[in-house]
C-alpha cells in the first residue's frame, strides 16, 4: 500500500463569514458565495459546504458555495 497525501490540511476560506443581504432580494437570488480551498490532494481536498444552522430563509449548494435566497 502506498500514501499518496493525509488529509493533515484545514480548509482556508477566501473571505470573511460575514454577508449583508438586502431584505428585498428576491427568492432564489444569489446573495453570497463562500470559497475555501484544501491544500490535500484527491479525495482529501474535496469540500462540502453547509449552513450551521437549519434556515428557513436561506439555502447553499454544497458543492459551489453558492448562498441564495429560499423564501422570504
Amino acid at each position: 500500500m502506498t500514501v499518496t497525501d493525509v488529509n493533515d490540511n484545514n480548509p482556508e476560506f477566501r473571505m470573511p463569514h460575514t454577508l449583508n443581504v438586502n431584505e428585498s432580494a428576491a427568492v432564489n437570488s444569489v446573495v453570497g458565495l463562500i470559497q475555501a480551498e484544501d491544500k490535500d490532494v484527491g479525495v482529501n481536498a474535496r469540500l462540502a459546504y453547509s449552513l450551521l444552522s437549519n434556515s428557513q430563509i436561506f439555502s447553499i449548494n454544497s458543492t459551489t458555495g453558492e448562498i441564495k435566497v429560499f423564501r422570504q
